[in-house]
């Protein structure tokens, strides 16, 4: 089986230009916290067990603050579960949109802002637009492929005129394609795309991205939006906003 988990951390050691300046992984003490973890158990003899497992955790500020590279950590596990007491029957828990459409699609616009500059700590104004077709063959997974728009303002004064380039705002935009898996689990659906630029006058980092996140369902069509865009291990900003359901 696998979790998911997503909260909040406070990390005692961040940047710092006088203090701490080597650290060029976290530069704020409130994160943002993500775990990854797949386990496999053996039942056996009744009431034993052998669990085994690793996991990935990630801390980043999502570039609310800079520099941001990242904390990465990985880990394995080893156990024994012995079960005392009698297991209560599980209960079921009913889907509360009723039947699921095989098909939808999504369309999502988010916003946000991020820092690209330790010396100055600018504010950055990003928007996002998704169109995602997705195929859902059962209730819990689903796959889809998509096109994404992309506007960022840190591109022209960080990419462009370090470049020694000039620019525009229409250099400010990017067009990406992704692949994309999903799972649901009643009103949550923990996403995940992978993509690259099809067209991107300005770009940083390398022009494959990620992106994963979480849709929460407020209504049969309407959702919120939470998502981390990074390239490669490296976050780039978090996006907020709100979607539409077509099915």
């Amino acid at each position: 089986y696998y979790q998911f988990t997503v909260g909040l951390a406070y990390l005692t050691r961040s940047f710092d230009v006088v203090e701490n300046p080597m650290n060029m992984a976290i530069s704020s003490g409130l994160n943002m916290y993500g775990n990854l973890k797949f386990t496999a158990r053996y039942h056996f003899a009744g009431n034993s067990e052998i669990a085994a497992g690793f996991g990935f955790t990630h801390f980043s500020n999502g570039k609310m603050d800079t520099p941001n590279l990242g904390l990465n950590g990985f880990n394995a596990s080893l156990g024994y579960n012995l079960q005392i007491v009698s297991p209560k029957q599980p209960k079921h828990i009913s889907n509360s949109f009723g039947i699921i459409s095989k098909h939808n699609c999504d369309i999502v616009v988010s916003a946000g802002v991020k820092v690209d500059d330790q010396a100055t700590n600018s504010k950055y104004l990003i928007s996002t637009a998704v169109v995602d077709y997705i195929f859902a063959p059962g209730p819990k997974y689903a796959f889809g492929l998509g096109s994404d728009i992309f506007y960022d303002q840190s591109l022209g004064p960080n990419v462009a005129e370090k470049g020694g380039m000039s620019y525009t705002q229409k250099d400010l935009f990017q067009l990406g394609m992704h692949i994309g898996l999903y799972a649901r689990y009643n009103r949550i659906r923990i996403t995940g795309h992978i993509g690259g630029y099809v067209l991107a006058p300005l770009y940083k980092y390398a022009r494959i991205y990620s992106r994963i996140g979480m849709r929460y369902s407020i209504s049969d069509k309407v959702f919120l939006n939470i998502a981390l865009k990074a390239h490669y291990a490296i976050a780039d900003y978090i996006e907020w906003g709100i979607g539409y359901s077509i099915k």
